[in-house]
């Protein structure tokens, strides 16, 4: 990982160590209950993860975990994202009583995962699986390359 000017850049072997810790913190809490106050003994019927950000370390941790990829959450789904700012999308899931993850916090944030990895500061976080053209697109001359075609429709 590393920062340019505009963002903290947030590479493919960041992402791979960072799967391993996030399975190794789960497990702590599975082998440690009292952690979990009323969520003891958790017992997760699968994976939900947050469109988009939270779509490609759910996908991850569903083979590593061997847990089903749900398309919606349940009350017994842990709940990813890749990235929790303010609190705002992930506090529905919190609401609920979902166990929550997440591989960026921002410290001053309102609501927190249950478990997450990173601190966010306040540069933008750029992910691997983010092409050139997430970025382009911040510029007002980018075109989407469904713009470039003839019409403009798929």
């Amino acid at each position: 990982m590393y920062e340019t000017e505009k963002w903290v850049v947030y590479e493919h072997d960041d992402f791979y160590k960072d799967i391993e810790l996030l399975v190794k913190k789960l497990t702590e809490y599975w082998q440690q209950p009292n952690q979990l106050s009323l969520l003891s003994p958790i017992k997760f019927d699968g994976i939900y993860g947050i469109p988009a950000g939270g779509l490609v370390l759910a996908v991850y941790l569903h083979y590593r975990l061997k847990l089903p990829l749900l398309l919606a959450p349940t009350k017994n789904s842990l709940v990813i994202d890749d990235i929790v700012d303010t609190g705002f999308t992930m506090s529905h899931y919190i609401s609920k009583g979902n166990f929550t993850l997440a591989l960026f916090c921002k410290e001053g944030g309102r609501l927190k995962p249950n478990i997450w990895l990173r601190k966010k500061y306040d540069k933008w976080v750029r992910f691997p699986w983010e092409g050139e053209e997430e970025y382009a697109g911040l510029s007002d001359d980018y075109k989407s390359p469904w713009e470039k075609m003839e019409g403009g429709n798929v």
